[in-house]
């Protein structure tokens, strides 16, 4: 614990009790902290034993003479801290101005939603390209063992993608907007959540051998070029156009017009510059 405490006295007088002396009721609190390399251990999954496994080689252990038990303890009571507010944390919005939370600074608050919903490249590009359905989510073991992480935190990450996709589905507006408003993301991590949405919603096929070697950057790079141009445009009530997920259907008409020509060779060398 940190910060400076608060010391609440409150003076109850008793009849039974000399006029000259009371009773005090004393009760000392301090501001909530956030141990964030605990919860670094924690959304990547590590169990409260994993954890102790890897702190119990610091040297501040051993110098302050901290038992296995203590450590334990001290575990899991971060662990069971951030259980509690996880519920806060799936609706970003609410955990910065609900009066439940107050008593963590907002910038932890920013900090620990970002924290929350950070990603591994690895796990979305083998994710991107597949339903997230309940098949998928239960094939996140061997899908962790191909990416290196623990299952815990893949099943976070996908329940995170889940969520994100279902509450901007329906909304007007540019895709990354609407993320930035409702989860308070950094932009570049906005873009990501982005490009996965757009490419499930439009069912492109990412998956297949031959594009393995494609990146997940590669993919968001691609997406956000696709959103930016080849994607309907919608008007909203102030008459400003903005950019949807779904793609331009005359758009693609006019290039499956186009296609023939590009294929004839003569015709490309005719019209070069």
């Amino acid at each position: 614990m940190s910060g400076d405490r608060e010391l609440h006295v409150m003076e109850w007088p008793r009849s039974n009790i000399a006029q000259s002396m009371c009773i005090m009721d004393v009760t000392v609190t301090c501001p909530n902290f956030v141990d964030m390399d605990m919860f670094n251990y924690w959304i990547q999954g590590f169990s409260v034993a994993q954890t102790c496994s890897v702190l119990i080689s610091d040297p501040s252990v051993e110098e302050f003479s901290i038992t296995a038990n203590m450590l334990t303890s001290h575990v899991r009571d971060h662990f069971t801290q951030f259980a509690l507010i996880e519920s806060g944390l799936r609706h970003p919005e609410s955990f910065l101005q609900a009066c439940a939370y107050r008593q963590l600074p907002i910038t932890t608050r920013k900090q620990l939603v970002q924290k929350y919903y950070s990603i591994d490249e690895h796990l979305l590009r083998e994710l991107v390209g597949r339903k997230l359905s309940a098949k998928t989510r239960r094939d996140l073991s061997e899908i962790a063992e191909r990416c290196d992480l623990r299952v815990r935190s893949c099943k976070r990450q996908f329940d995170n993608l889940l969520c994100v996709a279902r509450r901007t589905e329906d909304l007007p507006g540019r895709l990354v907007d609407n993320i930035k408003t409702h989860f308070l993301l950094p932009d570049w991590l906005c873009e990501c959540y982005a490009a996965v949405v757009f490419i499930l919603t439009n069912r492109f096929d990412v998956q297949k051998r031959s594009l393995a070697y494609i990146t997940f950057g590669d993919l968001v790079y691609c997406a956000g070029q696709l959103m930016s141009q080849w994607t309907t445009l919608v008007r909203d009530t102030r008459g400003d156009a903005s950019a949807t997920v779904d793609l331009d259907l005359q758009f693609f008409h006019d290039l499956r017009e186009i296609k023939p020509l590009a294929e004839k060779k003569d015709y490309l060398d005719k019209h070069k510059t």
